[in-house]
């Protein structure tokens, strides 16, 4: 669980969301080829350039209640994550399709990783390698008040897990930032789970302020009931609407 979790949240520096609808020009199929824009580009919520930061601090607490004559005795946890992405250059894919990027470093408490961005107004395409031809994956970087899409975050050639989008507000207040986007993030195996809430809150000019996640979950054992809690809240800790 502790690794599904560092993951979604490395996902959120990078990302936040990821669009697949023909709305913000993509298509799954990759048929329709990146939008030449000069440079690497930017937008309202991918404000990219050199010098540009994110730092997160990630906060989770997870709960498990077994039955009362159970063997196994109540487990409950915390755990607090540090995330840091930097924008360090602007350069040049070296595939076939050698289009602008931004370089990016992400640094999270236990490894640094590099990722390469190329921002459209509509849409942002992110590479894993700077050798790559096709992306790695590609979100919306300028959604609206109703926009909703599947997402497909691929892990590896044989692993993938699918979310759906869903902007539900545009005037919430988040993390000390006015008039933020307000994301509901549904995974595909929702049905699991007998509560669930993933939030994300966007900013213009920061991108991911916020998020927040609740799951409540019921497993049986024997003729017996586990509970399952698991909550998380990640933040910006350093931005314009952020105070000391």
């Amino acid at each position: 669980m502790k690794k599904i979790i560092v993951i979604a949240i490395s996902l959120i520096m990078i990302a936040g969301f990821i669009a697949c609808q023909d709305e913000f020009g993509i298509r799954n199929n990759g048929e329709e080829k990146i939008l030449k824009t000069p440079g690497a580009g930017s937008s309202p919520y991918c404000p990219y350039e050199v010098g540009k930061t994110w730092r997160y601090e990630a906060i989770t607490n997870g709960e498990i209640d077994y039955p009362d004559d159970f063997s196994i005795e109540d487990t409950a946890w915390s755990d607090t994550f540090h995330y840091f992405t930097e924008v360090l250059r602007e350069t040049v894919l070296t595939g076939s399709d050698p289009i602008d990027v931004w370089e990016t470093e992400n640094t999270s408490d236990s490894e640094v990783t590099y990722q390469y961005a190329h921002i459209e107004s509509d849409s942002a395409y992110f590479y894993e390698k700077l050798s790559d031809s096709e992306p790695w994956f590609v979100f919306a970087s300028n959604p609206k008040l109703g926009d909703e899409w599947d997402v497909v975050y691929q892990i590896d050639d044989t692993t993938s897990f699918t979310h759906h989008y869903i902007v539900i507000g545009d005037d919430a207040s988040a993390n000390g930032f006015d008039n933020c986007l307000e994301i509901d993030v549904i995974p595909e195996d929702v049905t699991m789970y007998d509560e669930y809430e993933y939030i994300q809150y966007w900013a213009e000019g920061e991108g991911t302020v916020m998020s927040t996640m609740y799951t409540f979950m019921k497993t049986a054992l024997g003729e017996d009931t586990m509970y399952w809690t698991f909550e998380s809240e990640t933040r910006l800790l350093e931005g314009a609407g952020i105070k000391e």
